[in-house]
């Protein structure tokens, strides 16, 4: 089940438009998100839409406009960013999608996992057309800026303390090695879901939005073949 997204514009105090280059930010959040921004004080909707990384724009942002456009998946929601930027590009200042930079540096990737898996109440929940008598392979898709063997690493290297840039599954499920995990049947379902209808321009080269679109639907996708696959 497609989860459902909110797109929305947010202008920004006019001092900045000749400072930053920027009149608008569109932003997407997810329609859960959205109706938790909308109980906050400003400051603290500012500091959940832009988080620490993008600090500076609380301090800038002059006002929502416009009612959110409710999209039901996340690559309907980006076509709808896409769409808003477009519409907004030739008006006095500039526009940008919150989360986007120019480069196009992130994959895709797939990691076969211990069939052990199946005993997670998570992914049995992801899952729920499986037959558990005689369970699939089970896969873990994922989207990085780093080399693939890279990313295996981060993930075996969970130490619990919460870091973003590893993931328990990696630690408990991921088989070793990298090989075993990242095998030839891996790279097959890759290679021939970036020649899909579903695939939003491949697995490589992909800004963080389209490798989040792609991760989605890879897990998707995959299901859809009879095997198992968790994607967060």
């Amino acid at each position: 089940m497609k989860m459902t997204y909110a797109v929305f514009l947010v202008r920004l105090k006019n001092r900045q438009v000749e400072k930053r280059g920027l009149k608008w930010v569109v932003c997407i959040k997810t329609k859960q998100e959205w109706d938790e921004l909308k109980k906050m004080a400003v400051k603290s909707q500012m500091r959940a839409i832009f988080n620490k990384k993008s600090r500076r724009y609380s301090k800038i942002v002059k006002e929502y406009r416009e009612n959110p456009r409710i999209e039901k998946g996340l690559r309907e929601a980006y076509e709808m960013a896409l769409q808003l930027r477009e519409e907004k590009k030739y008006q006095s200042g500039g526009i940008k999608i919150h989360g986007i930079g120019d480069e196009a540096n992130h994959r895709v990737y797939l990691m076969r996992m211990d069939p052990l898996v199946w005993k997670n109440e998570v992914f049995r929940k992801a899952n729920q057309q499986a037959d558990l008598s005689n369970p699939p392979v089970a896969w873990y898709v994922g989207q990085t800026g780093l080399e693939i063997p890279d990313r295996y690493a981060n993930h075996r290297s969970y130490s619990g303390s919460g870091k973003k840039s590893v993931t328990e599954w990696g630690k408990k499920y991921f088989l070793e090695p990298f090989d075993r995990a990242f095998d030839d049947l891996a790279q097959s379902l890759r290679a021939e879901f970036a020649l899909t209808q579903e695939a939003h321009r491949g697995v490589e080269n992909l800004n963080h939005i389209e490798a989040k679109i792609n991760e989605l639907e890879f897990a998707e996708w995959l299901r859809s073949k009879g095997y198992g696959a968790y994607a967060k």
